[in-house]
């Protein structure tokens, strides 16, 4: 139940309708949305987080700390890959240290699944700063995680994160030990990725390796 959200219960509303109802009730108060994290009903879910995603994009710096403890106040409602998706690179990532990412290093030692998800899913925040270094940080912990949904969530981050490295260079790791498990963050792609889309990747993985183990 717990490894895809089985038994989620769903109103069959879709997400446009969602952002809508989301964009007309952007000022909600906390103590609403947090109601509406406790529902039973995931579109419900789904859209307060929405409407915290908003919030927390238009809000001062004070706001958006007070988001992001809102947010792992209430993180047990975050309990399916989507939620998980569209709420941890906003909400969490930005209030990561790069350097000392004890937040994620505690999602990462969950023994909750989404929290684990979120763990990677949170350090896209830094791939886009062109900063693998959180990224591979929580792919060596997650990479004998026994849930696919967790390597499905790393797959892409860890695949940009590896070619930032080979661009950048071995200094915007974290730590020499990322160095030395280069080759388990490959294979955490790998567990998921298709035959097909991991054919297309060989040249470029075995460019990244070499670079990596110099």
């Amino acid at each position: 139940m717990e490894k895809y959200g089985g038994g989620d219960k769903f109103l069959g509303v879709v997400v446009p309708q969602q952002r809508r109802v989301a964009r007309e009730f952007r000022d909600l108060p906390l103590g609403d949305i947090a109601r509406l994290l406790r529902s039973p009903w995931h579109e419900e879910r789904g859209t307060s987080l929405l409407i915290l995603v908003d919030q927390h994009s238009r809000g001062s710096h004070e706001i958006k700390d007070r988001l992001h403890r809102f947010t792992l106040a209430n993180i047990r409602g975050i309990n399916n890959w989507d939620l998980v998706d569209l709420s941890a690179y906003f909400l969490l990532g930005p209030h990561t240290d790069p350097v000392c990412p004890l937040l994620l290093e505690r999602l990462a030692r969950s023994s909750n699944v989404w929290e684990r998800r979120m763990a990677i899913v949170a350090t896209f925040h830094f791939i886009r700063q062109g900063n693998p270094g959180p990224t591979l940080f929580v792919a060596e912990r997650l990479v004998g995680d026994p849930h696919d949904l967790i390597h499905k969530g790393g797959r892409v981050d860890v695949t940009r994160g590896g070619e930032t490295v080979f661009r950048a260079g071995r200094a915007s790791l974290p730590r020499p030990s990322c160095r030395r498990h280069a080759s388990d963050h490959v294979a955490l792609r790998d567990r998921t990725v298709p035959r097909a889309a991991r054919a297309r990747y060989r040249a470029r993985r075995k460019q990244t390796l070499a670079f990596l183990r110099r």
